[in-house]
């Protein structure tokens, strides 16, 4: 919300090295560098550290699913049913589980990294990138990992702690690629004392 956004909490961390401070504002981080500040859209960040750790996943193994208490329905074009039958292995793999019956998919499993909220989002990309998207065929799993990981990264982030904040700036830096989403949208900025 925008009161949960206007505030701003310092964490302090003790190091041995002196004290190096995080401000969080909404989806921002900022901590001191030597030469300036150091800018993190955690938003992003996490969005990039579930794509890494899906995408690695999807190589060796199928994704893990989660069982639906209750199957989610969704209306389908045929053009989009289409799309999802020629898919249906990579769908399985990725931890859709489900069947199409009359026009409608019947999901009863999704990836486990999607939450309730999230799951409606993930699958309407899904589908979209399917059924209305040029891909090639080698690009289309890393455009759906994209999409579980886009969706799943929308839930509500918990960044009241110095060791949340400290685990998401070290699992980011972790990923090969930790200044952009796979969507190529920017990470990580720094801000010289200069510019300031």
């Amino acid at each position: 919300t925008e009161k949960e956004e206007e505030q701003a909490p310092l964490i302090e961390d003790d190091t041995t090295s002196g004290i190096s401070q995080y401000l969080i504002k909404g989806n921002y981080i900022f901590t001191p560098t030597k030469s300036g500040f150091m800018v993190i859209h955690a938003r992003r960040a996490y969005e990039q550290i579930l794509y890494t750790k899906l995408i690695n996943s999807f190589i060796t193994n199928p994704i893990e699913s989660q069982a639906l208490l209750f199957p989610i329905e969704k209306e389908l074009s045929k053009n989009e049913i289409t799309a999802w039958e020629n898919n249906a292995m990579m769908l399985k793999q990725l931890g859709f589980i489900g069947e199409i019956k009359d026009n409608e998919i019947h999901l009863t499993a999704v990836p486990s990294v999607l939450q309730d909220e999230t799951i409606q989002k993930a699958l309407d990309r899904i589908v979209e990138t399917l059924a209305h998207r040029d891909i090639e065929k080698g690009e289309i799993a890393h455009e759906l990992v994209h999409s579980i990981a886009r969706a799943a990264a929308m839930k509500k982030m918990n960044l009241n702690s110095m060791e949340a904040v400290n685990d998401i700036i070290e699992r980011l830096f972790q990923c090969e690629n930790h200044s952009f989403t796979p969507g190529n949208k920017q990470i990580i900025d720094t801000l010289s004392l200069e510019s300031i």
